[in-house]
């Protein structure tokens, strides 16, 4: 089916949303310097216009054409195998939507004439013209699917970087929570003894006697109040732990479900590569 196109010589303007994915090489109509050009084109996605006009530059050197610095959208002296005619050829490129880009090549023979149907080298240089198609389609999906898969290390990275930390604060908790659990007791051990001295200070009356029970009192109230004090700050030690660990169970959740979209997008990306159609 013929797209009927419209663009000027220097600003290109389209209005269309044609052109599936996997779509090849598709007739265009178009005018140019006053003239009605048909010739042929081809869309692709989430491409850069450097990546295709760098393959598009690929294309034009194997057919023995050059292009200059200043008009590197324009090439001349293509030749084709089986041709003795030598062919300029014009590329545009048009931003169909953010993420769509439509390449048309207009290609002029040495005399003048613009490439259409009727053109004695038609069959060899449409044929030409759908690798070029085909072979932009893959560079763009192998630049996607490269993007995709560094983007998939550098996650994966996170994620082992995420897991030892966890690791790391798993071991420090436990760390933590064991020595409280001891400190715990021994206040115990220690709060039973004070409530023995206190017992024992009651029914004392000799002094001698009571001053050797304050003395013990007093020396196991300051171990108590220590401990206490040593329990207060592994509490909060704990506490960070636990807190850390949440926060750090938070961000393995995001980064396991980021890692889970790159599989299903390179999945995608790798289908979509192997359903390009000439």
């Amino acid at each position: 089916m013929k797209r009927i196109l419209a663009f000027a010589v220097t600003t290109l303007w389209f209005s269309f949303g044609w052109g599936q994915d996997n779509e090849g090489l598709f007739a265009v109509e178009y005018e140019m310097n006053g003239k009605q050009i048909n010739s042929f084109a081809y869309s692709v996605e989430n491409c850069t216009q450097t990546l295709a006009h760098s393959t598009w530059q690929n294309w034009v050197e194997n057919k023995g054409g050059s292009s200059s610095i200043l008009k590197k959208y324009e090439a001349n002296n293509l030749q084709f195998k089986n041709s003795d005619d030598r062919y300029k050829v014009i590329l545009s490129i048009v931003e169909d939507s953010p993420t769509k880009l439509t390449l048309i090549n207009t290609l002029i023979d040495q005399n003048g004439m613009y490439f259409s149907e009727s053109n004695p080298d038609f069959n060899e240089i449409y044929e030409k013209l759908r690798d070029l198609a085909f072979n932009t389609k893959k560079a763009c999906l192998r630049n996607n699917l490269k993007v995709a898969n560094e983007s998939m290390i550098s996650l994966s990275r996170q994620n082992v970087s995420l897991q030892t930390k966890k690791g790391t604060e798993i071991k420090s908790y436990l760390k933590s929570n064991n020595a409280l659990l001891k400190l715990e007791n021994r206040r115990t051990v220690l709060g039973e003894k004070l409530d023995l001295l206190e017992n024992q200070l009651e029914r004392a009356s000799d002094d001698k006697k009571i001053d050797a029970l304050m003395k013990k009192k007093n020396k196991t109230l300051s171990t108590f109040k220590s401990v206490e004090g040593n329990i207060n700050t592994l509490t909060s030690k704990v506490t960070i732990a636990e807190e850390n660990s949440k926060v750090l169970d938070d961000q393995i959740d995001h980064v396991t479900s980021q890692l889970q979209a790159q599989r299903n997008m390179i999945d995608q990306l790798k289908l979509k590569f192997n359903k390009i159609q000439r």
